[in-house]
């Protein structure tokens, strides 16, 4: 048997939900323009320095390991 005119489901939304969705799409793309802008500047470290700055010497912190003879 069919349905002479679609069923109709009974949810019912706020009538400030199209607002509610415009807010928080527009804090969530300003939270994640922050974010992917503060991962692509560089900062301080290893991976922004290409070399050591003139006139520094390396220093290394931890001494070499001594060589031991093979099946020690």
């Amino acid at each position: 048997m069919a349905l002479s005119r679609p069923a109709a489901i009974g949810l019912r939304l706020p009538e400030d939900l199209g607002l509610g969705l415009a807010v928080t799409a527009l804090v969530a793309g300003v939270t994640l323009l922050v974010c992917a802008s503060a991962a692509a500047s560089p900062g301080p470290g290893p991976r922004s320095e290409s070399r050591l700055p003139d006139g520094a010497v390396y220093v290394d912190i931890q001494p070499a390991a001594l060589a031991t003879a093979p099946g020690r």
